[in-house]
């Protein structure tokens, strides 16, 4: 088995854990925690495994590559602002069976500009 799908589906397990996780945070049943202050931590914890990831693979700082930093900070922009949004619809109301399929559909938006330009 090619080791890109093996880490395909570790994302997979990983991302599916996370919504339960998120669930059990925000839903009203359970912690019920705002999704603002959720989201606040949600940062904390990819801060820290993404400091511990860089150093299991550390590499040089390159200038060369400010447009790619650069772009890598806006990545998690708009990452973070999926977040908010996920987060946001489970605070409002959705439940984890409604609103995961609906920003799963992020699929059709990825590939659509592969096939559309």
């Amino acid at each position: 088995m090619p080791r890109w799908f093996i880490l395909a589906l570790m994302a997979a397990l990983f991302w599916g854990g996370n919504a339960v996780l998120v669930k059990l945070a925000l839903g009203k049943q359970y912690h019920g925690l705002e999704a603002s202050r959720s989201n606040l931590f949600v940062a904390f914890g990819i801060i820290a495994a993404m400091i511990l990831y860089d150093r299991m693979n550390p590499l040089p700082f390159s200038t060369e590559k400010l447009p790619a930093y650069a772009l890598s900070f806006v990545i998690g922009v708009v990452w973070a602002l999926g977040n908010v949004f996920a987060f946001e619809a489970v605070r409002a109301g959705g439940n984890m069976s409604q609103v995961v399929p609906i920003y799963n559909t992020n699929t059709l938006v990825a590939v659509f500009p592969v096939y559309c330009c």
